[in-house]
């Protein structure tokens, strides 16, 4: 699966808020937000389509609404 059959996977899912693409760096982190509820076995699908892409970055599957924030120490 190259990169654009992985963004169109990605797309079709219903509930799929947004995807962002962009020139990564190997310490880049893909966040994939998803309003609805998602099975385990979906995360992880959707994990593997992006690990086919972009091998050296890590991801992460926020579902239910969830959201990821980071916010700088001191």
């Amino acid at each position: 699966m190259n990169r654009r059959e992985a963004m169109a996977a990605l797309a079709a899912l219903p509930g799929l808020t947004t995807i962002q693409a962009g020139t990564l760096k190997p310490s880049d982190v893909i966040v994939v937000e998803f309003t609805g509820a998602m099975t385990r076995e979906a995360a992880e699908m959707i994990k593997a389509y992006l690990r086919d892409v972009w091998p050296d970055n890590r991801c992460v599957v926020l579902s239910d609404g969830l959201k990821l924030k980071v916010v700088p120490g001191r």
